[in-house]
This record gives C-alpha cells, structure tokens and sequence, in this order.
C-alpha cells in the first residue's frame, strides 16, 4: 500500500496499488521526482513517516521531502484528477502550515494518468 493513499485496497507485491491509475502514477512520478533531487545532492525521503516531519507537518499527506543546501522540500504529487477531488483544501493546509517553518518550502507536482 502507498503510505500516503491509505484508502487504496488493492496491492500488488511491488508496494504499488492496484486498479488505481491515479494512485500509481502519482507513485511513479514520486520515484522519479526524488531521483532528480538525489541527482542534484539532495537527501530524500519518499513517504515520510510522521516521526521524520516537524509537528506542524505530521499529518500532512506529503510524497515526498528533499533536504537541498539547507533547504527542505515539501513535494506533494497529484494528478489533476485527485486535485480536484480533494487536493485543494489538502494543499492549502499543507501550505499554511509551511509558512509558519523556516527554510521549508512546497512543491506541487502535477502529473496527468496515463490510460
């Protein structure tokens, strides 16, 4: 199960949901997210668990965090179809709740499924 999709039921053995296009290209677009940031020297970590996240983030459902020359990013990967669906009040909290850390920053990663 992907740890930040905890309503998806269906697993394959590779930790990728099932009959949730949506939710495994969002997975797939993480992975190759936090390459590209490990490529520049980042540190990352893909589904943060909350003990790795300050308080005020713990219980936001990021995809990833990249540590970047004193940076920290927060990346949350959608598609445009689970933006829609619950993104927007999600990415304002997240937002919100950034402003209030220091050196912290978020990234909104938007990515279309694939048929």
């Amino acid at each position: 199960m992907l740890p930040h999709k905890k309503n998806v039921q269906n697993v394959a053995p590779d930790g990728i949901a099932t009959g949730d296009t949506e939710h495994q290209t969002e997975h797939q677009k993480a992975l190759e997210v936090a390459q590209e940031y490990r490529q520049q020297g980042c540190e990352v970590s893909l589904y943060p668990p909350q003990a790795e996240l300050p308080e005020a983030l713990a219980d936001c459902d990021l995809s990833l965090v990249a540590k970047c020359d004193g940076k920290m990013l927060a990346v949350s990967v959608r598609t445009k179809e689970t933006l829609t669906q619950t993104g927007k009040k999600d990415l304002r909290r997240i937002s919100d709740r950034i402003q209030s850390l220091s050196d912290w920053e978020l990234e909104l990663v938007v990515t279309t499924a694939t048929p």
